[in-house]
């Protein structure tokens, strides 16, 4: 007998053999049909057999049978071949009146999520349906409600213990043995409230499981003191209010501001976007700002493996401050522009304080050459960089110089920045038209 047994339990279905068997049953069911198809293994054709079929009380499935006479490769595969509906599923749910404890069956269970209390937001999902992309949406649900209220009116949509509706925190978190004590914990503010025969305005109307004890009495007293003054007002549909606008409606922008938090970062965006330059140029000083142009160690970051020294003095670790304002060659440039405006001036460390301090500084609040020169140079000293790294040549101090005004004075005559037709006459006129008397800081 146990031999016996072994061999049943041992003993394999062959889906070939049973699509025959039911084919050969079923007289009045679907035919057996036969396809050539190509083995997988060999490479020949072999052939397969298809049998629909009905289970009863369920559903119809397809059976199919594999086999290469060439190879003896045989396989074997049980479908569901139950037709899907063209328009989906259409569910109706009928409550009865006056039961509304039928509104807190669950009749649908979602993938996604799954509505609770009024319908204000969803429930974090769980499982493994919750790792997708509800579950990212749903991760900033807590800082979100965060900057909202519940404005109540008539009370139907606003659980009364879990919403945050009377002030900054839930009641059931305020009034713990209240709540304990409450005979419905889910209970809307409207089932709460009633309204006396003949009477205008309406009064609560709670209920609890037991009578309180003396050292109760303390927060039973607040928690009247304070349910008393919240009555709503109207009788209109609650409503969701945001908080971080005075108009209540919620924008990205507010949002997006308490998201970064109230940390006040003064960047000088005037001093780039402002001025009379191309694009590219103030794109690019834009970039050496926040210290992300592709310098050795912005390079040697990202994984780069090359020498850290600066290229245009061959001495100094190549940074954006050292490139564009510390370099003997960017401070020689510096020297001279700043010498042609009749100003003096020690240089700060960072390329954000240089913007800050340059920005119609030194008494001339309507330069608009004085303000393109910082972008010039900038743009000049990283296109001699670039030249030398990619290019291998070198020009002279003499050449930068040249380069400079020329590109400051081909920007200012195509913007209108100056009235001068030639080079010369532009390069003397900048000490007086700029700035009339010469400063020193």
């Amino acid at each position: 007998m146990e031999a016996n047994n072994n061999s049943k339990k041992e003993e394999i279905v062959d889906v070939r053999s049973l699509v025959e068997a039911v084919s050969a049953e079923d007289t009045d069911g679907a035919p057996l049909y036969t396809v050539e198809s190509l083995c997988m293994r060999c490479h020949q054709n072999g052939i397969t057999k298809f049998l629909l079929t009905l289970i009863p009380h369920f559903r119809k499935i397809l059976l199919s049978a594999f086999e290469c006479p060439h190879c003896g490769e045989r396989n074997n595969e049980v479908q569901f071949a139950g037709e899907i509906q063209a328009r989906g599923c259409c569910y109706r749910l009928e409550i009865p009146s006056g039961e509304p404890k039928m509104l807190d069956r669950q009749v649908v269970k979602s993938e996604s999520a799954t509505i609770k209390g009024g319908g204000w937001s969803s429930i974090k999902p769980k499982g493994t349906h919750g790792c997708g992309l509800w579950k990212g949406i749903m991760s900033g649900r807590d800082f979100i409600f965060q900057h909202v209220e519940l404005v109540a009116g008539k009370g139907d949509r606003i659980l009364f213990w879990h919403d945050i509706w009377c002030g900054e925190t839930s009641l059931k978190t305020l009034f713990p043995v209240l709540f304990s004590c409450s005979s419905n914990k889910s209970a809307s503010i409207e089932s709460l409230l009633s309204r006396p025969v003949g009477g205008e305005e309406r009064v609560w109307n709670f209920s609890f499981i037991r009578d309180f004890i003396d050292w109760e009495m303390d927060e039973v007293l607040n928690f009247f003191t304070l349910i008393h003054s919240k009555i709503p007002s109207h009788e209109g549909p609650d409503v969701m209010r945001w908080t971080l606008r005075q108009h209540g409606r919620f924008d990205a922008k507010s949002f997006y501001h308490a998201l970064i938090g109230k940390i006040n970062i003064q960047f000088p965006w005037k001093a780039i976007w402002w001025v009379k330059a191309p694009r590219r140029v103030a794109f690019f000083v834009w970039t050496a700002a926040w210290g992300k142009i592709l310098t050795c160690n912005n390079l040697m970051r990202r994984g780069y493996t090359m020498a850290g020294w600066c290229c245009m003095c061959r001495s100094g670790w190549e940074t954006g401050e050292h490139l564009l304002i510390h370099c003997v060659m960017a401070s020689d440039l510096w020297y001279v522009v700043l010498r042609s405006f009749g100003v003096c001036w020690v240089f700060p460390n960072r390329i954000l304080d240089l913007l800050s301090g340059w920005y119609n500084s030194f008494g001339k609040h309507d330069s608009k050459v004085w303000n393109l020169v910082l972008l010039c140079l900038m743009w000049t000293v990283w296109r001699e960089r670039n030249q030398r790294t990619f290019e291998d040549e070198e020009h002279s101090n003499t050449k930068h110089i040249e380069l400079f005004f020329g590109l400051l004075f081909d920007l200012a005559r195509v913007w209108g920045l100056t009235p001068m037709h030639s080079l010369a006459d532009f390069v003397a006129s900048l000490c007086f038209s700029c700035i009339p008397n010469s400063v020193t800081v």
